[in-house]
């Protein structure tokens, strides 16, 4: 690519990020503003005191943080975030990626054999479509996207060069630590049925043995990665709720919005309401690729041109199906495939695909000279907008929704008509007159037009606003920031910060805000018992389940176990533990103070062993447990390990209040950390000490310096045994999975480094063999062939 072009490219990128980089605006909707910005937010907090952060101690009473590959820790073009800040730092990210989306698929076209061009325009169609342009919001899919050209790139080039196979690796490698799986996996999947192809079409059996080491160094270098991750996954609800594999289809008539964007509605627009009665879904706010490249991409099926490509294409469109083919049933059966969510996400190598076979159509186009060939087009458009404006009153009153909507949507439906009536038009007459104009005016102009189009329909779903939206403190934050106990929310605040509707976007975050959904008070450090995250742990979810399946009259104590001082809801709570505190606003959310709480930390002398995990939850669940009275283990504590407990029996019926008083033990909390808990605890009987954090298998106990047996009490919590006296008790967050992964990854970069100095970048051709330079060459009149 030459100069000239990226500088062109950089540019047009800054003229789409225009209101970030040059009116001090920031994305905040979806998940950018409820979970990307104040996770990133925390992280670079805590960076900057000096702390890495493997553990988050504000969300769902603690989880990984590190092994929660969509926080993207450790994925090297966070760097920008660390250095520039949260609000810099992700307009440089998301410029960064766009950049490396369009500069790569420009590459992977020239080494298909496309003139520049064309190239040029394919690299146009996939840095500026609705697939790469709507995942801004969903940083991990955008930032995922962004490899697979340069994956498919450099994998081209490996079937000539075992250096190049190499550098394959640590982008697939590099694509793993953005953090989408289903993305890598489809990438991983784009890869097997090239080589498939290239096995029945050219007889290259070592292909398979390539990618099997493609795919292998990409997992090794990701290895301090994925081992934490698939720890947490088999702790995670994502092994039981397989619901979400067929989520988030795409519906077959969905294929309306590649030539009408607004043919489903807009799905973050007033017309929401559109997407869902026609059974589209929301998760992709726009699939258009362009209605000029969209035509392209018809003239390369329609030529046959390039075969792999076409295959590829229409194999990956069925895939993102999902739930609408019965295809989607085998799909399912393939390794790790059912844990994957929302099939519409293989319309990142559809985009991809798209994009280069419309540089196919333009190069057919261009050498065939047909001037008449989007004018059949512009009819046919310009005669839907006719149809729309004579028909509108009568599409409106038989759509089954409020007029006020199915007007709105005939409108957009009818400028869109119009608008996209008037880029065929231009196209048109630049064929038209092609001949009497320059060649590089003619390309320069149709590129503008390509632009056009796709800037006119994107900027719908580039939303921004001021960066103060994410520090504005309201009424709730301006009490709990300072607080250090935890934050329950009220199930039906919960549900309803999922879709919350306003008359604009900023006003339905307000309300999120102002409702300290999850995960917006990570910013100012408040500690929630819940949280938002699609990766949830499974034992600490069953307990809030427990409390929110029964009337908070029954289920207090859990609330108390669990350090929950105050309570957030959308209605009056009326029972004696809840003291009410404030409402924020004549509409907004009560404000609770639980004055049965438990402290985070606190020292129980009683125990009682269940093996049995659901009788655990049975036990708890019965509003005469006392979490302060008694801990409820899976297993019997260690005689004579760190304690000489005479522990009472289960049935026991003593009663020890006045005990407890008399011994006074004391637990104070001297260090709080995310990675590090320091307790010091004094007390004149045997007992344990319980923390109200959820249990992972990673954390290790110390008491006064010496290692200790941690326990998994009260289904998902902490407890450390210890006799009477005074002791110092340490709770250490530094997991063996990442050690591990992190030796074995630093010894896999070191083996590739090796591979990529000393193998050629290129294989030379023996003399009477066959090529093996895997290059798509266009040649004109002559068919696609790969040689």
């Amino acid at each position: 690519m030459r100069y000239k072009e990226i500088f062109f490219l950089a540019l047009l990128i800054l003229i789409v990020l225009y209101e970030p980089f040059f009116l001090n605006k920031a994305f905040f909707y979806g998940d950018m503003g409820r979970y990307f910005y104040p996770i990133k937010h925390l992280t670079l907090s805590f960076i900057k005191e000096g702390i890495f952060l493997l553990w988050n101690p504000y969300l769902f009473c603690g989880t990984p943080l590190l092994a929660n590959p969509q926080s993207q820790i450790l994925y090297p073009p966070s760097i920008l975030l660390y250095i520039a800040g949260p609000c810099l730092g992700l307009n440089l990210f998301i410029f960064f990626h766009l950049l490396l989306a369009g500069f790569s698929t420009y590459l992977l076209a020239r080494q298909m054999g496309l003139e520049h061009p064309s190239s040029f325009l394919a690299c146009l169609v996939y840095t500026f479509s609705g697939w790469l342009i709507s995942t801004i919001d969903i940083l991990i899919a955008f930032s995922s996207s962004a490899w697979i050209p340069i994956i498919f790139y450099l994998w081209l080039r490996s079937v000539s060069s075992l250096r190049y196979t190499i550098w394959t690796g640590i982008a697939i490698g590099l694509q793993i630590l953005a953090g989408e799986p289903l993305i890598s996996y489809a990438t991983i999947l784009l890869l097997v049925i090239h080589s498939i192809y290239l096995i029945f079409s050219e007889r290259r059996y070592y292909q398979s043995r390539k990618l099997i080491l493609v795919v292998l160094i990409g997992i090794a270098i990701t290895l301090f990665q994925l081992i934490p991750f698939l720890q947490l996954a088999l702790e995670s609800t994502r092994l039981s709720h397989k619901v979400h594999s067929t989520s988030w289809s795409f519906s077959p008539f969905e294929m309306t919005r590649f030539i009408i964007p607004s043919a489903f509605g807009n799905p973050i627009g007033a017309t929401h309401e559109v997407t869902t009665l026609f059974g589209g879904q929301s998760w992709l706010k726009s699939p258009y690729l362009g209605i000029i490249p969209f035509l392209l991409i018809l003239l390369a099926f329609k030529e046959r041109k390039p075969p792999f490509f076409l295959l590829s294409l229409v194999i990956f469109l069925l895939f993102s199906f999902g739930g609408y083919t019965p295809i989607y049933k085998f799909i399912q059966s393939l390794p790790f495939f059912s844990l994957l969510r929302y099939p519409v996400k293989f319309i990142s190598i559809f985009t991809l695909i798209g994009a280069i076979l419309s540089g196919f159509g333009f190069s057919i186009l261009i050498k065939k000279r047909n001037s008449s060939f989007f004018f059949i087009p512009f009819l046919l458009v310009l005669g839907l907008a006719f149809f729309l404006f004579l028909s509108k009153d009568i599409i409106i009153s038989n759509l089954k929704m409020d007029d006020a909507t199915s007007s709105v949507w005939v409108a957009n439906l009818l400028q869109d008509t119009i608008f996209i009536s008037i880029i065929l038009f231009g196209a048109g007459i630049l064929f038209f007159i092609k001949e009497k104009i320059k060649n590089s005016i003619f390309v320069l102009a149709l590129f503008l037009l390509v632009l056009f189009d796709l800037f006119f329909f994107q900027k719908r779903i580039l939303l921004t606003t001021e960066p103060e939206i994410f520090q504005f403190e309201t009424k709730n934050i301006k009490f709990l920031k300072e607080k250090e106990d935890r934050l329950y929310i009220s199930p039906l605040i919960m549900e309803k910060s999922i879709a919350q509707k306003g008359s604009s976007h900023e006003e339905s975050f307000m309300k999120n805000l102002i409702c300290l959904a999850p995960n917006l008070g990570l910013i100012h450090k408040i500690s929630y018992c819940q949280g938002y995250d699609p990766i949830i742990m499974r034992d600490p979810s069953y307990i809030i389940w427990l409390i929110n399946t029964d009337h908070l009259s029954r289920t207090f104590h859990l609330l108390s176990l669990i350090n929950a001082r105050y309570i957030i809801s959308e209605t009056r709570i009326d029972i004696e533990q809840f003291k009410f505190i404030f409402q924020d606003g004549e509409r907004g959310p009560f404000l609770y103070e639980n004055i049965s709480f438990l402290p985070r930390a606190f020292f129980v002398q009683k125990k009682r062993v269940v093996p049995n995990r659901m009788k655990i939850l049975e036990e708890m669940a019965d509003p005469g447990f006392n979490p302060r009275e008694e801990v409820i283990l899976e297993e019997e504590p260690i005689k004579n390990q760190n304690a000489k407990c005479k522990m009472q029996n289960a049935k026991s019926k003593i009663h020890i209040r006045s005990i407890l008083r008399s011994n006074n033990p004391k637990c104070k909390i001297i260090k709080y950390e995310p990675n590090r808990v320091v307790i010091d605890v004094d007390t004149a009987s045997d007992g344990f000490l319980f923390l109200s954090d959820a249990y992972y298998p990673e954390w290790r106990a110390y008491v006064n310096g010496k290692k200790t047996k941690l326990y998994r009490a009260n289904y998902c919590f902490r407890a450390v045994q210890l006799k009477e006296g005074k002791h110092t008790v340490e709770f250490k967050y530094l997991p063996r999975t990442f050690i591990i992964g992190l030796i074995g990854s630093l010894i896999s970069l070191v083996i590739m480094g090796i591979g990529v100095t000393i193998y050629p970048s290129e294989v030379k051709q023996q003399p009477g063999k066959k090529g093996i330079h895997c290059k798509i060459i266009f040649e004109e009149n002559e068919q696609l062939s790969i040689n």
